[in-house]
């Protein structure tokens, strides 16, 4: 017996994994369009997002 949710999940994981190594692999420059969105989304990067500021334990951050 097997359960489809498992393998949906599989699926989407593979099909992720498939998408951000082909953009690596061909060296794609991003893009405004969707397909560089959805792949930035799935490597875990937003267009236009502001960097964090890594500060030492006790520091006030300064505007």
């Amino acid at each position: 017996m097997r359960l489809d949710g498992i393998d949906l999940a599989r699926f989407a994981a593979f099909a992720g994994m498939v998408l951000v190594n082909v953009r690596i692999a061909a060296q794609v420059t991003p893009g405004a369009d969707i397909y560089s969105s959805l792949t930035s989304l799935l490597e875990g990067r937003r267009q236009g997002a502001p960097r964090l500021q890594h500060l030492p334990p006790g520091a006030a951050p300064t505007a």
